[in-house]
């Protein structure tokens, strides 16, 4: 695997992710991080680094300047997805009369328990922690032993 195939991979499965849930955001900030990638050669190069431009004089290769210019265009047509999204949601709910006819934009796919899974990623820890239950330092283990 070379030219950063594995972090390309990352990158555009999230990309892709994030456009099937219309998180338009997010999907624009993982173009722009691709587009930094590409830039400085991680991704699509042979070397990182490399001439920023070369790939306009040689027909057989693409610059890396070629590639960030496709990523940001790819964020800003996020940008622009998420600015209709703002701008002419739909107006009706599914099973409402005249719904397709709505021609407005779906919102964000999100369920509850799946999205922002991080955020709750320590409640059962924490739980467990609130109860009244007191650690107790090692010296007040050594008086506990002296007192029985």
């Amino acid at each position: 695997m070379s030219k950063g195939s594995a972090l390309s991979c990352m990158l555009w499965v999230a990309i892709i992710v994030y456009t099937i849930d219309r998180k338009w955001v997010h999907a624009g900030v993982f173009c722009m991080v691709a587009a930094i990638f590409a830039a400085i050669g991680l991704i699509h190069q042979n070397q990182a680094f490399d001439n920023f431009t070369t790939g306009f004089q040689d027909v057989n290769n693409t610059s890396p300047f070629q590639f960030m210019i496709g990523y940001i265009t790819m964020a800003a047509l996020c940008a622009f997805m998420k600015f209709l999204q703002v701008v002419n949601p739909k107006k009706l709910q599914p099973d409402e009369e005249g719904y397709e006819n709505d021609h407005g934009y779906l919102p964000e796919i999100s369920e509850k328990g799946v999205d922002n899974l991080f955020e709750t990623w320590w409640d059962p820890i924490k739980g467990d922690l609130d109860k009244d239950t007191t650690v107790k330092t090692a010296k007040e283990r050594f008086q506990d032993d002296d007192d029985v």
